[in-house]
């Protein structure tokens, strides 16, 4: 089963460390494995994005319109 990226979840990602790689979870089954240096380079993207949807207010509706 595929993750709708237009739903939000209010539940954090999972983040562990196997043989040398960065490995993401979460929710709906979501997993992948990303380099270090990938993983650094995506949590400034989401840190970064995170402080946008803040400043952008209020909840995002559901579904997601990603056009």
């Amino acid at each position: 089963m595929a993750i709708d990226p237009r739903v939000a979840f209010d539940e954090p990602l999972n983040v562990t460390v196997a043989e040398g790689v960065v490995v993401i979870t979460g929710p709906d089954a979501a997993a992948l494995a990303l380099t270090p240096e990938a993983a650094d380079t995506s949590a400034e993207r989401l840190r970064e994005a995170a402080q946008e949807a803040r400043e952008s207010g209020g909840e995002p509706p559901q579904p997601i319109d990603l056009k």
